[in-house]
């Protein structure tokens, strides 16, 4: 079963929205007037970095407690400058004004690994969230609800029905519009997610996010990999949209760039329509990578932990000693 925390992608909008409306007056102000240290008239003691409209200074440590943004992020300037978001990660992505990803804990664990009923490991996430600016680019979507979310994490996603004919796409699917198509590719290949979030304006046939992470093989328009929408957000700031999606967990996105594409596909790796095109730049997937790798050292470590050591491992109590039996 996967999952996808959606209080932690809540945090993350909360986060930027904390920003944008702490002072009513911010954006009237320029980026580097509104990252200075806030000074309230009368106070009796100086506001912390927490209250900061400013990203940047409300991630920086000042000595108090704070809460900490566990994404990594790549943007436009224009992004950067609306939520007042370091230089340094305006890095040339293209096909959206900003790009989150996060590797999270899950509310659950797979038991009885090793045939141990005690041996438990945590399951993670990994989540891309795309922010687009709907004054610049225009989205194909199903529906006029501004914010829908698949909520994996919660008690009733552990129930069953006993007849699949009656949920064939589980208790989690939210039922689309009346009039939207949902696709099923051959053979069962391939089925409609829980949340149809675009369709084709004209013939209202879903559209899904693609992506080549994973494969070293191919441009941008490679691969298959189909990624499941946990949730959006429309304008929840101005015109700014979020949509939320479980990019999968692989050891490396095994390749310099990564491309997510939503699109149009009535048969399997048959593209009819593409309406959109992000592109992650190299620097922001290298640090992509760098999560990867420690969370395969942890899953490494894990499985190391399940049986023991060969015989012979130096540093072990699994070693054969010379006394005769």
């Amino acid at each position: 079963m996967r999952n996808w925390n959606y209080k932690t992608s809540f945090l993350t909008v909360f986060i930027l929205l904390c920003g944008a409306m702490n002072v009513t007056t911010a954006y009237a102000q320029a980026p580097a007037e509104r990252c200075k240290p806030r000074e309230v008239p009368g106070a009796v003691t100086k506001p912390g970095n927490d209250a900061s409209p400013c990203y940047e200074v409300n991630q920086t440590f000042d000595g108090t407690s704070f809460l900490k943004d566990n994404n990594i992020w790549t943007y436009s300037k224009d992004f950067a400058d609306l939520f007042g978001m370091p230089a340094k990660h305006i890095e040339g992505l293209k096909g959206a004004e900003a790009v989150a990803f996060r590797i999270e804990d899950v509310g659950y664990q797979r038991c009885g690994m090793g045939g141990n009923i005690n041996a438990c490991q945590k399951q993670e996430a990994c989540v891309v969230e795309l922010y687009f600016d709907e004054s610049k680019t225009k989205l194909p979507w199903a529906s006029d609800l501004q914010a829908q979310w698949v909520p994996r994490d919660s008690s009733f996603s552990w129930l069953r029905t006993q007849d699949r004919k009656e949920r064939p796409n589980g208790v989690l699917d939210i039922t689309p519009p009346p009039d939207i198509v949902r696709l099923q590719w051959d053979r069962g290949q391939w089925r409609s997610s829980q949340l149809v979030a675009f369709a084709d304006p004209v013939t209202r046939l879903e559209t899904v996010f693609m992506s080549n992470v994973g494969t070293d093989q191919g441009g941008d328009e490679a691969g298959s990999n189909k990624l499941l929408i946990n949730g959006y957000f429309r304008r929840f700031y101005r015109d700014m949209s979020m949509v939320s999606l479980e990019l999968g967990c692989f050891t490396s996105a095994r390749r310099r760039t990564i491309a997510i594409r939503l699109e149009l596909q009535e048969r399997m790796h048959q593209v009819t329509k593409r309406y959109q095109t992000i592109v992650l730049p190299e620097g922001f997937v290298s640090r992509m990578d760098a999560l990867y790798k420690a969370r395969n050292e942890r899953d490494a470590q894990f499985n190391r932990s399940l049986f023991a050591p060969p015989v012979g491992t130096k540093g072990t109590a699994n070693t054969p000693t010379n006394t005769p039996q």
